[in-house]
């Protein structure tokens, strides 16, 4: 079982190294998820994660998510293969907002200090969903 902590990581790096331990065969669970940060300009990712809202019916959906843990699971989920493989990968993703088991977890990826570009983290980008997207 693998424990990654995704504090102050590029979302997208640390979802694609998590989809492939996950295809070979690892149960992997995410700690601190909702302090993944997503790299660019900060207004440019609340437009992109605004207009996700907007997109289809409110009956029929897509229906995007929200809460950071969730966003992040999405991430994953679009960097598996669409097979019973990949499904069965998925099952074994567990992603957490925080650290309910105080345990410590593996930093796979440069940190976000060593970023040179804006970003804003996955938290950030929740509550800004739930303004509305302004």
């Amino acid at each position: 079982m693998e424990i990654v902590d995704a504090e102050g990581q590029v979302m997208g790096r640390v979802a694609s190294i998590v989809s492939k331990l996950l295809v070979v065969g690892e149960n992997v669970t995410v700690i601190n998820s909702e302090k993944a940060i997503v790299s660019g300009k900060p207004q440019i990712t609340f437009t992109f994660y605004a207009e996700r809202l907007t997109k289809g019916d409110v009956h029929h959906g897509p229906f995007p998510q929200r809460a950071p843990n969730l966003i992040f699971r999405n991430a994953v989920r679009g960097m598996l293969p669409k097979t019973p493989r990949g499904r069965d990968a998925f099952r074994r993703l567990k992603v957490y907002n925080d650290n309910p088991t105080g345990k410590q977890g593996k930093k796979l990826v440069k940190t976000g200090k060593n970023l040179r570009a804006r970003y804003v983290t996955l938290r950030e980008i929740s509550k800004n969903i739930d303004k509305g997207g302004k």
